[in-house]
């Protein structure tokens, strides 16, 4: 997909629903890639596809990895907060 416009999220959702129904109406990559439509799998569409999703689930599971190392720092800042919290109103 060098130099091509990437697909948006919600293009390569409806791209894979459209794979997975066997239909390739209202596909997006579809009308750009395939040029026969007779056994679309085996169309550049379904590659773009592919490695589009692939890039989109890389990303997602970057994006949730960082987020949940995110996370872990707030919950210890919160606990440390709290700790620090708590000595204070003992004294």
């Amino acid at each position: 997909m060098k130099n091509e416009k990437k697909p948006t999220r919600e293009e390569i959702v409806r791209t894979l629903r459209c794979c997975a129904s066997d239909s390739c109406d209202g596909c997006p990559l579809s009308a750009k890639y395939s040029f026969d439509n007779e056994y679309p799998y085996d169309s550049e569409c379904v590659r773009k596809m592919a490695d589009a999703a692939a890039d989109l689930i890389d990303e997602m599971t970057d994006r949730c990895a960082r987020y949940a190392e995110e996370i872990m720092e707030l919950k210890e800042q919160l606990r440390k907060y709290r700790l620090a919290e708590s000595l204070a109103s003992a004294r």
